[in-house]
This record gives C-alpha cells, structure tokens and sequence, in this order.
C-alpha cells in the first residue's frame, strides 16, 4: 500500500492534516514538596543503617520555551 493511497483512504473517511498545537502545562502538582519529602526520608532511613541509596530521575523531557513544531498529524 502506497502513502498515496493511504492519504487517500484517510481523505475519505473524513480526516485531514492538522499542525501540532502547543499547550501549557498547568501548575505544578499540589504535593510536589510532600513528595520529595518522602523520599527524603526514606533515603535517609536506608543511610542510617548503612544501606546504598540510588537516585534515578525519570521525569518526561521537554522542551523549554514554547518553540515551533513543524509536524502535522491526520484528525477526524
């Protein structure tokens, strides 16, 4: 099947290219410092009796700034 057809297909069905559109996040979490607190606490309990503590940052990336996105995407 051919790009061509499928746009075709995606035509018909009543879909048609839409740029990306940047929105804002919201506020930040209410219990964002109660959180780190917790974990705070739990890595402190694991040094005190002599346990190893591992930190892994596993937030989303972003983009800082609200840049231009050139990419589309077919919507109903």
């Amino acid at each position: 099947m051919s790009h061509k057809l499928v746009w075709k297909i995606l035509k018909k069905s009543g879909y048609s290219l839409q740029g990306n559109r940047k929105t804002d996040e919201g506020n930040t979490h209410i219990n964002r410092d109660a959180q780190f607190e917790f974990i705070n606490k739990v890595a402190n309990n694991f040094l005190t009796l002599k346990l190893p503590v591992i930190s892994v940052d596993c937030k989303k990336k972003e983009v800082l700034g609200n840049l231009k996105n050139n990419r589309t995407d077919w919507m109903p």
